[in-house]
C-alpha cells in the first residue's frame, strides 16, 4: 500500500484507499489502538464510495473527510466523508460538496475554524494556490474560497503545525527539488498570516512523512531527486512555536517514500509506502516517550490530530484543556 491517507480516531488507526499492488483502491484498512500504544489486527471495512489516491485527509470534531486526489486516472474534485462514531468506528462515507478545483499533490491543514489546502498539482499544473473553508460547529465544511497564495509553486510538500505556525518543508518548488522551508503564522482568528521563508532542510527531500512531539519535529524517509531516501531529519520546536537549526538523526532501517506516519501513546509508526521495489506492506515502528505537542492554545477541534488513547476528544464547544494533540 502507498499514496493511501492515514487517520487516527481515540482508538482506532484508519488506512483509506491509496495504491494497493499498484491498483486504484477504495479500501479502508482499521486496526484498534491498544492500551499501551502498539497496533491491534488489521480488517477492511466500509470502503469509500470510490477508488482514490494522493487525497488529504482532515478530521473535524466528529467527521474525517478526503479531499481531492487521483481516482480512475483524472485529478479529482471529489470530497468523502464519514462521521466518527463515539467508539472510535467510522460510520457511512458519502460524497460531500466538491472541491472548486481538481488537486492533488497538496497539503491540508486545519486551525481552530478553517481547512486550507495548499498549493499542490491543480488539472495537472503545479500550483501556489490556497483555498480555504471554514469549519462549522457541527464538524461540516461551509464554502471553499480562494486564500492569498503561496509566494511559489509548491507540491509533494510536507506539512507541520506547532502551536502557532504552520510549516511547508521540503517539495517540489517552481518544479525543481527543494529544501526551503516556508512558515507562515496562525492568527487567534485562525487565518494565516504571511508566508516567509526559514531555515532550509540539510537536503533536498519530497514525499516524506513528519511527526512532532512535544518538543521536536522529524522529518522520515522520502525522495531526495529520483532516490529514495533513509534519512531523518529533525529540529527543536522553540517556546514560541518557531523551529530550532535542521540535523540528521538516526536513519530508518529501509529506503521509503509516499508512507503514513502515526504515533500512539508508546509508539511511532511508518504504515507501508513505496521504494525502488515497489509498493510496500511494511510497517516500521519505534518507541516513543515524552509526550506530544499540545496544541490546545490553537484550537479546540481535534482537527488533523489525534487523541491519545487514554484521553478524551475535545468538540468545538469544549473549552481548552491540557489535551496532547499530534498533527501527521
Amino acid at each position: 500500500m502507498s499514496y493511501s491517507q492515514a487517520i487516527v480516531t481515540n482508538n482506532r488507526v484508519y488506512l483509506l484507499g491509496g495504491l494497493i499492488n499498484s491498483i486504484d483502491s477504495s479500501i479502508v484498512y482499521t486496526a484498534p489502538i491498544n492500551p499501551d500504544g502498539t497496533l491491534g489486527t488489521w480488517v477492511t471495512d466500509t470502503p469509500l464510495p470510490g477508488a482514490v489516491y494522493l487525497s488529504q485527509s482532515i478530521v473535524t470534531n466528529n467527521r474525517v473527510y478526503l479531499l481531492g486526489g487521483w481516482s480512475n486516472g483524472t485529478y479529482s474534485f471529489t470530497v468523502y466523508t464519514a462521521p466518527i462514531n463515539t467508539d472510535g468506528t467510522l460510520g457511512a462515507w458519502v460524497i460531500n460538496t466538491p472541491l472548486p478545483v481538481a488537486v492533488t499533490y497538496s497539503q491540508a491543514i486545519v486551525t481552530n475554524n478553517r481547512v486550507y489546502l495548499l498549493g499542490g498539482r491543480i488539472n495537472g499544473a503545479y500550483s501556489s494556490s490556497v483555498y480555504t473553508a471554514p469549519i462549522n460547529p457541527d464538524g461540516t465544511l461551509g464554502t471553499w474560497t480562494i486564500d492569498t497564495p503561496l509566494p511559489v509553486t509548491m507540491s509533494r510538500a510536507l506539512d507541520i503545525v506547532t502551536n502557532n505556525r504552520v510549516y511547508l518543508l521540503g517539495g517540489i518548488i517552481n518544479g525543481i527539488d527543494s529544501s526551503i522551508v516556508y512558515t507562515a503564522p496562525i492568527n487567534p482568528d485562525g487565518t494565516l498570516g504571511a508566508w516567509v521563508t526559514d531555515t532550509s532542510l540539510p537536503g533536498t527531500v519530497y514525499l516524506s512523512q513528519s511527526i512532532v512531539t512535544n518538543n521536536r519535529v522529524y522529518l522520515l524517509g522520502g525522495l531526495t531527486g529520483a532516490v529514495y531516501s533513509s534519512i531523518v531529519y529533525t529540529a527543536s520546536i522553540n517556546a514560541d512555536g518557531t523551529l530550532g537549526t535542521w540535523t540528521i538523526d538516526t536513519p530508518l532501517p529501509g529506503t521509503i517514500a509516499i508512507s503514513q506516519a502515526i504515533i500512539t501513546s508508546s509508539r511511532v509508526y511508518l504504515l507501508g509506502g513505496f521504494n525502488v521495489n515497489g509498493s510496500l506492506a511494511t510497517i516500521y515502528s519505534a518507541p516513543f516517550s515524552g509526550g506530544l505537542n499540545n496544541y490546545t492554545s490553537l484550537t479546540s477541534i481535534n482537527a488533523t490530530t489525534f487523541a491519545l488513547p487514554d484521553y478524551t476528544i475535545m468538540d468545538a464547544t469544549s473549552s481548552p484543556k491540557s489535551y496532547h494533540y499530534i498533527k501527521f
